[in-house]
């Protein structure tokens, strides 16, 4: 598959975007995958190391992207500047998660439901906000797994 052919069930990513790729001699999408995994398995380390209350923060949200893909993106950790289809409009992005993180907090601190429970509720409105230009499905499974687990 061609680098620029969008799987199925992706979000498609806009020219700017696609330059945004520091990594210029990536011409497939199977190359591309391999090379975000060992950055993605890069900030899962990073991420283990980090206390639990940190997870439930504004600021780790778009630290953990970064860790998870800031060797192949120049825009790793950034939010996306563009609609696409899925997510809410752009320019609500920090506005949501910052909701979204106030609920989890909420949620955890008064044990409002199981662990499972809340990380199904939170992964949920996390992929639903679509925070990032790629990526979005990757970084929601870590860190809910992070949230659920810890």
């Amino acid at each position: 598959m061609n680098l620029f052919d969008q799987p199925k069930g992706s979000t498609p990513l806009d020219p700017v975007e696609i330059n945004g790729l520091k990594i210029i001699y990536i011409n497939t999408r199977a190359e591309l995958e391999r090379w975000e995994l060992e950055n993605i398995q890069e900030g899962f380390i990073w991420a283990e190391r980090q206390k639990p209350i940190k997870l439930i923060s504004e600021d780790f949200m778009p630290a953990l992207h970064k860790k998870m893909f800031s060797k192949v993106w120049k825009w790793a950790g950034t939010y996306r500047k563009t609609n696409k289809n899925i997510g809410v409009n752009w320019p609500y992005i920090p506005t949501e998660l910052r909701n979204l993180m106030l609920d989890l907090y909420y949620l955890v601190k008064n044990k409002s439901f199981e662990p499972m429970e809340i990380g199904v509720r939170f992964h949920h409105r996390l992929v639903w906000i679509h925070s990032f230009p790629n990526g979005n499905g990757r970084h929601a499974r870590l860190i809910t797994d992070l949230i659920i687990t810890r």
